[in-house]
């Protein structure tokens, strides 16, 4: 994501509480700065900060295996020979450490859609959800599986619960009726604007009276909310985020969950640093894992006035000079390569990709012609020559895409165009940092028919 990126996450790895780092910031100079290195890299190196990227979630016994593995490993209890022991063997064995494992499952992709009919989804184990899936198959208990919707504000509003949407809430809170009410108002607007344009034909939602957005005046109401009660908010997300192993992200309608992520973006650069340093795992398939990447766009996947109705304007974006920190800087918002309104906002890696999950050999063409401008654009700026065979083959396959997007990430600070990953259903992208640095690597087979995921 540039520079932005960064800016948002190195503050999460200065902010961990370990008492090297702690020692070391009392150091002045080189032999200061040296410890501080030291320390960080100590502390990444046993906690692995991980992020998985993956098309459909969960969709084999071997991706689940891997899954509990990375779990365990973060734990400090994995032992290497077991690396290719089978899921049920593996939960077997660690069950008393799974059973102590703590989830956090977001659900705001799929906000605006009809609740009863995702409760049914989930009660006919018709669609993959994250919460469902690691507790039936992989060791996690339900009571250590926390399910939200960022949209409720669990650190703020009390909430008996949605089933199947977002578990009860009971914060600890001072907010008053007409701020509540005001707020959801807000949020209703949002979901009269989203029925119209599902409608067949679609109809094109109009301005609010002050002449704003819904999403600008949702925004505005949530930051302002977020600021007012930003002790509770800090508190919620230092137990509730912070304290789980893992954060997973729902697939859905990814400009609905970006415009959340928007609106809430003091929790976003909580988990992106909590992630960074380790404290925490996050796990997302298709629109809960887009939002992470540089542009959150698919090919010819968003419709005429879904940006227009729902992607919060540039001028409240967290940008240099934000009190608290940058989430994106100049060069994400100057517009150049990707447009303010698809940048993704949950900006987790520096390196410029943007994802194609339930990739089609329709698209082929497109991301080729999207990965070309990136060629480009690096060649230009760094001299630098890529090879023509591999921009070629980074439409045809994620592990290409890959090696084309660990050369582009070189320029990362400085680039707009994005490298496209064609991400097939059954795969995943694991994104590791170490050091410093951003590595990913790809695993799962491609399937021929994966478990339904909606979006």
């Amino acid at each position: 994501m540039g520079a932005g990126a960064s800016t948002a996450v190195s503050a999460g790895t200065k902010g961990a509480t370990n008492e090297a780092v702690e020692a070391a910031l009392t150091g002045v100079g080189v032999e200061g700065m040296t410890k501080i290195r030291t320390a960080l890299d100590n502390i990444q190196e046993k906690a692995k900060p991980t992020v998985w990227i993956s098309s459909s979630g969960l969709p084999s016994d071997e991706l689940k295996a891997a899954f509990v593995a990375t779990v365990l490993r973060k734990r400090g209890v994995f032992e290497d020979e077991d690396a290719t022991m089978p899921l049920a063997e593996l939960v077997k064995k660690y069950k008393a450490t799974l059973e102590t494992c703590k989830q956090v499952h977001i659900m705001d992709a799929l906000y605006f859609r009809d609740w009863a009919t995702i409760k049914k989804w989930r009660d006919e184990i018709a669609m993959f959800f994250w919460d469902d899936e690691i507790v039936r198959d992989c060791g996690f208990l339900r009571e250590n599986v926390t399910t939200v919707c960022l949209n409720m504000k669990p650190w703020l509003f009390v909430d008996p619960g949605q089933p199947g949407m977002w578990d009860a809430q009971s914060p600890k809170t001072e907010v008053t009726k007409e701020e509540q009410d005001n707020y959801m108002a807000k949020l209703e607007q949002c979901r009269a604007a989203y029925a119209l344009l599902k409608k067949d034909p679609p109809e094109m939602p109009t301005n609010c009276a002050s002449g704003l957005s819904v999403a600008d005046e949702l925004c505005e109401v949530s930051q302002a909310l977020n600021k007012k009660y930003k002790k509770q908010m800090v508190s919620w997300v230092q137990k509730v985020i912070a304290g789980s192993d893992v954060v997973t992200g729902q697939g859905g309608d990814v400009v609905n969950l970006n415009m959340t992520w928007q609106c809430n973006q003091r929790v976003a650069q909580a988990l992106i640093r909590s992630v960074r340093s380790g404290a925490t795992m996050y796990a997302a398939h298709s629109a809960g894992a887009m939002t992470m990447a540089k542009s959150m766009e698919m090919t010819q996947e968003i419709s005429e006035g879904w940006l227009e109705t729902f992607a919060v304007s540039k001028k409240y974006l967290m940008s240099a000079g934000t009190e608290g920190g940058a989430m994106f800087d100049a060069n994400d918002l100057d517009g150049q390569g990707v447009s303010a309104s698809v940048l993704g906002a949950l900006p987790m890696f520096e390196s410029p990709f943007a994802m194609r999950p339930h990739f089609k050999e329709a698209w082929i063409a497109e991301v080729l012609e999207k990965n070309k401008l990136a060629e480009q654009e690096c060649e230009l700026e760094t001299g630098k020559d890529i090879s023509d065979d591999l921009v070629k083959d980074s439409s045809k396959g994620v592990q290409a895409a890959l090696n084309l997007l660990n050369i582009v990430g070189q320029n990362a600070e400085n680039q707009d165009n994005p490298v496209f990953l064609p991400l097939l259903d059954g795969q995943v992208i694991v994104g590791e940092f170490r050091q410093g640095k951003e590595f990913f690597s790809v695993i799962g087979k491609p399937t021929g028919k994966a478990p339904d995921t909606r979006g």
